[in-house]
């Protein structure tokens, strides 16, 4: 079960553009998504890093943060405050063999979106992983007992 208080606190905000402070009166609802901008990272984390204090900063941004309505329609009902979170070193044979998707299927998705999908071939990840061989971040595994098979 989740809190979905939580969960509505934790969605990143829209705030308004500073350069458009000033006019009184926006036309349309797309007028106003024009001269909005998301909150910054940091402003996120003043506003709701105290909420979950068992969250690192670092899961914050790159998963919650930056992914909430995905985290939002995917994984809500693990419960974030009942989440842990630990960082280990994984081998890469330990993450291909001993870690199954959430919805029970193996990983190696990403390959194709690295090396097959040509709409993702501009995306920052991608290129980060082919020139790195590796992800930006530490990857997140939820060991979630309820829901292992």
């Amino acid at each position: 079960m989740c809190d979905m208080n939580l969960w509505d606190t934790l969605k990143p905000l829209l705030l308004p553009d500073v350069q458009f402070e000033e006019q009184d009166q926006l036309e349309s609802d797309e007028t106003f998504e024009r001269h909005t901008r998301q909150e910054s990272f940091e402003e996120y984390i003043d506003r709701v890093g105290h909420l979950i204090p068992h969250v690192p900063h670092n899961v914050l941004e790159h998963w919650i943060y930056r992914h909430y309505d995905f985290i939002l329609d995917e994984y809500i009902q693990l419960g974030m405050e009942n989440l842990r979170f630990v960082k280990e070193s994984w081998s890469s044979d330990k993450i291909y063999n001993d870690i199954r998707l959430f919805n029970g299927e193996e990983p190696g998705g990403m390959g194709y979106h690295i090396y097959e999908n040509e709409d993702d071939m501009e995306d920052w990840l991608t290129d980060y992983i082919l020139e790195h061989r590796t992800w930006p971040e530490p990857i997140i595994i939820l060991n979630n007992l309820k829901f292992n098979s």
